[in-house]
């Protein structure tokens, strides 16, 4: 998947973040977050590093601004 495939899409979320969301040890926004970051990965160029804009994730989320990311971000 792609930062640029069709935003209602499917997004599989790893095993072992939905067993944090379940365990409490996780919000589900951070769990869709990371998920979001999962897809802007470019595999191609061999690492795991991403950059898509706050405000991207921000509309991907459907939050009308970015301060909800920020509750999110750890401290």
């Amino acid at each position: 998947m792609s930062a640029t495939d069709d935003e209602t899409s499917h997004l599989r979320i790893p095993t072992e973040i939905q067993d944090f969301v379940a365990a409490g040890k996780l919000t589900i926004h951070a769990a869709w977050l990371y998920g979001l970051l999962l897809r802007h990965i470019n595999y191609t160029r061999g690492d795991a590093h991403v950059w898509p804009s706050r405000s991207n994730l921000a509309k991907r989320m459907q939050f009308k601004n970015t301060r909800r990311l920020t509750a999110i971000s750890p401290s």
